[in-house]
């Protein structure tokens, strides 16, 4: 129900700012930032986002055009407010409502101390005399649960956040070893010629995108320790590697649990999103 009512909203909101539905969203990842996300080359692996859906929204409230002129002057029948202004909150109105039928449960991920700050969410727990932490933000995280391969489908895929994340194995030295993992994408599978139904691949749900050794980087610039990419790794190390991390917890289950505390979480800061939006559109 949630990922239907949330489609138009964001578009919507760029067509009265009068901007572009792709800047709505501004990606921010905290264990690795913008800039370094570039020059690393790690590619985005959402295959649908909420922006996305919103541009290709062919809602008729779209084809309504703005009640201010040229020079974006208020209207003279409408006090402080245009009458678009009194459109998108009305919509905000309705749409926070509906939103708020849905119920997100999930609080915790079993087995790791939860700590969010803002958009950023940390989680750590204790291996024998290792400290492991696992640290993402939900960001331009959103995600379609199924891939989509046709224009029209159905039913719509519903919405998870997954968003790239961070694991760091701290030793008792205090040295640190540091996975930079995103989630993999789904293939599409198709039946033979015969009609016969494709065989279901076991694949990992996540993939190590790079791996960086190094102590604490409190003293020095992070781009200074060197960073092994999976692109050119060894298909051995980098097996014995996911098995490490599946060793210390970072398994499907952990990853089940994570993605249903990001999708709650994130839902919970849209549904903020839409009230503070509401709030500010309202003033007078």
């Amino acid at each position: 129900m949630a990922s239907v009512l949330r489609q138009p909203v964001l578009a919507l909101t760029s067509k009265f700012l009068q901007i572009s539905p792709k800047t709505v969203v501004v990606p921010v990842f905290k264990a690795l930032t913008a800039p370094q996300i570039a020059a690393r080359g790690l590619s985005q692996t959402l295959t649908l986002n909420r922006h996305l859906w919103c541009a290709t929204s062919t809602s008729s409230i779209f084809n309504k055009t703005t009640h201010a002129n040229k020079q974006g002057k208020l209207c003279s029948c409408c006090s402080l407010h245009t009458e678009g202004d009194e459109k998108l909150a009305t919509f905000l109105e309705k749409e926070i409502k509906d939103e708020q039928r849905t119920v997100q449960t999930a609080t915790t991920v079993e087995g790791w101390d939860v700590k969010t700050d803002g958009t950023g969410v940390i989680l750590t727990k204790k291996f024998n005399d290792e400290i492991i932490k696992v640290e993402f933000d939900v960001n331009d995280s959103v995600d379609s649960e199924q891939p989509i391969y046709e224009e029209e489908q159905a039913e719509v895929p519903e919405l998870v956040s997954k968003p790239q994340f961070e694991v760091e194995i701290e030793k008792k030295s205090g040295r640190k070893l540091r996975f930079f993992c995103q989630f993999s994408s789904p293939e599409p599978q198709f039946a033979d010629d015969q009609g016969t139904a494709p065989q279901e691949n076991i694949e990992d749900q996540f993939s190590i995108v790079e791996v960086r050794l190094g102590d604490d980087v409190k003293s020095g610039d992070v781009d200074k320790f060197y960073a092994h990419s999976a692109d050119v790794m060894d298909g051995t190390l980098y097996d014995l590697l996911m098995d490490m991390l599946d060793e210390r917890g970072v398994d499907d289950d952990f990853i089940n649990n994570m993605v249903a505390f990001a999708t709650a979480y994130e839902y919970k800061l849209y549904l903020k999103f839409l009230e503070d939006l509401k709030s500010v559109i309202s003033e007078k």
